[in-house]
């Protein structure tokens, strides 16, 4: 789609993309049709296949809006006044508050679109600007790569906000459900953040159990037969479905 060059055919496509984000916002994808789209946004059908092909076009322009819009909403909020002087946990809690707002529509980014490929892109302009605010708390991450904890941590408040978007907030009790879940998210991402790496394991010494084993040989304990005897396995590999890792390593 090219972009328009008047101000009139830009207000229009404005309009479009509004109604299309509202639709999706109030009442899912399946509610968003070309008629549905033109409807609310007061213009005719052939407007809309001006600019865009069909639904699929559109969804795809709507993901870039959506994209767009998140950047500039973060970026303005961090310029904010307030955000100066937070603590870590202050800092944690105020991010995972406003993505839970966001997220729900209460801000300007609409919400219910579907996940395309470009859903990634979408994710990464918002994830750009909060990983960079939380960054100047990296020296009270313990962790040997603080980025780790706040790019995983993001991810995994993010995956829950979803989540709970698909299950409905009621589930964690009337009117209460949002401040629940921001203070339990943030609190997990806090402890993440901060929680002290496990100390190195001690190398057997001479002639108590021979050579210490090379990373590769190094094998870990993940279950127990009915005996008791210990089941090992050696580091990225998995038995019987189960795949486990270590964070710190």
């Amino acid at each position: 789609m090219r972009p328009p060059k008047q101000s009139r055919s830009q207000r229009t496509l404005a309009s479009i993309a509004d109604a299309g984000l509202e639709i999706l916002e109030n009442e899912g994808l399946e509610a968003l049709s070309v008629a549905a789209v033109v409807k609310r946004a007061g213009v005719s059908v052939g407007s809309f296949y001006a600019r865009f092909s069909g639904k699929e076009e559109f969804l795809t322009y709507l993901e870039g809006v959506r994209r767009t819009r998140a950047l500039e909403a973060w970026e303005g909020i961090l310029r904010d006044p307030s955000w100066e002087g937070l603590s870590l946990p202050e800092a944690v809690e105020r991010v995972v508050k406003r993505m839970w707002e966001l997220d729900r529509g209460k801000g300007s980014v609409g919400r219910g679109a579907p996940p395309p490929a470009a859903d990634r892109e979408s994710s990464g302009a918002e994830s750009g600007p909060i990983l960079a605010f939380l960054s100047r708390w990296a020296a009270e991450i313990p962790h040997p790569n603080p980025h780790m904890p706040l790019e995983v941590g993001y991810a995994m408040v993010k995956g829950a906000i979803r989540e709970m978007g698909l299950r409905g907030s009621e589930e964690l009790g009337p009117q209460a459900g949002g401040d629940v879940l921001v203070r339990e998210l943030a609190g997990a991402w806090f402890a993440y953040l901060t929680a002290e790496p496990p100390s190195p394991k001690a190398a057997p010494a001479a002639g108590e159990g021979g050579a210490s084993p090379s990373p590769a040989q190094e094998t870990h304990v993940f279950r127990r037969t009915a005996d008791g005897a210990p089941v090992r396995r050696a580091p990225g590999t998995s038995e019987e479905g189960l795949d486990y890792f270590d964070p710190w390593s």
